[in-house]
């Protein structure tokens, strides 16, 4: 029986239109990767993935933003994917890989988009890039904060409705490092084996059909180019963990510290954010924090969880990139 990592070297190559690895140098020496998907002609969008995750979550995407003329460009934070690791990082250090990767595309003005743990780091961008560069700013399913600076009772109103997994994770990413290190590393070496084994990505694969087709989605569309959900899913999954555990508890530590910038500095206007009412990773309590708090924002939700709000990214989408965005 063939494993994924094989065949993934030969369905990588059958999607023409999804350029997966690319790469620029940052200004430090430092590499950053990134894919596109869509349309290569359409009007740009970054797209800031969640946690832990990599570019290429934005590949179950790639049909409709093609339809829609849209040109994504999903980069990888420090340390995950192929970019590279980056010790000491702050989500405030982020807007000037993002001003580089625009640079190195040509990119006079382009929208920005932050999905779960990448929401933090699209109201930085927000913050630091000039409007006049940034066309639109959205939020889908953003993590909001777990502390605020100087406000250390804050965080017992923020953690109601958090799940005790995720606390007991943030308590062992700062109590326990090194036996969390170990643990997470072991687990990950053995899903990252799993997810590369024939028999189970089959399984994956079927079972993400079936929920997709429920969900309305026109699978023929938007698997025409090969490699299905499953094999997308496990090739996600290993790209995430492509150098280990290291950055994945690194941003662990990052998004359950403060921020290092406050919101109610954040002038752009409008930042459009869509969340799910039944969210219990990302609980609407923390994001109703930040809008109250934003000066220019709008929050609309729908009655679903976390991972169900991206079914309803077509509609997102069209409010994010319209024709008004197109045309500045």
């Amino acid at each position: 029986m063939k494993s994924l990592r094989y065949m993934s070297s030969v369905t990588l190559q059958s999607v023409q239109r999804a350029p997966l690895f690319q790469t620029v140098k940052l200004p430090d020496g430092r590499t950053l990767s990134y894919a596109e998907f869509g349309d290569p002609q359409g009007y740009p969008l970054m797209v800031f993935h969640g946690y832990p995750s990599c570019r290429l979550e934005a590949w179950f995407i790639h049909a409709m933003v093609e339809r829609k003329g849209i040109r994504l460009i999903s980069p990888d934070r420090p340390g995950f994917g192929r970019s590279t690791f980056l010790p000491g990082r702050r989500i405030i250090d982020y807007p000037s890989d993002i001003r580089a990767l625009a640079d190195h595309l040509n990119l006079e003005r382009f929208a920005i988009m932050g999905t779960s743990g990448g929401g933090p780091y699209a109201i930085a961008c927000a913050k630091d890039i000039p409007a006049s560069r940034l066309s639109a700013v959205g939020l889908l399913a953003s993590a909001g904060p777990w502390a605020i600076e100087g406000d250390p009772e804050r965080k017992k109103e923020l953690m109601k409705g958090e799940r005790f997994t995720t606390k007991f994770w943030a308590g062992a990413v700062k109590h326990a490092p090194r036996l969390t290190k170990l643990v997470t590393t072991l687990v990950i070496g053995s899903a990252k084996w799993i997810f590369s084994q024939k028999w189970f990505v089959s399984r994956l694969d079927l079972k993400l059909r079936k929920t997709e087709a429920k969900e309305g989605k026109n699978l023929e569309e938007d698997y025409r180019d090969g490699p299905g959900p499953g094999e997308r899913l496990a090739l996600a999954f290993k790209e995430t963990f492509h150098q280990g555990s290291p950055a994945m508890l690194q941003e662990a530590a990052i998004l359950f510290s403060p921020w290092g910038y406050d919101v109610t500095q954040v002038n752009y206007d409008k930042i459009q954010i869509w969340h799910g009412t039944k969210d219990i990773n990302a609980p609407l309590n923390q994001i109703q924090y930040v809008v109250d708090r934003l000066p220019h924002c709008e929050l609309e939700t729908f009655d679903v969880d976390h991972f169900g709000i991206a079914y309803k990214m077509e509609e997102v989408l069209d409010d994010l990139i319209t024709d008004k965005v197109r045309q500045k």
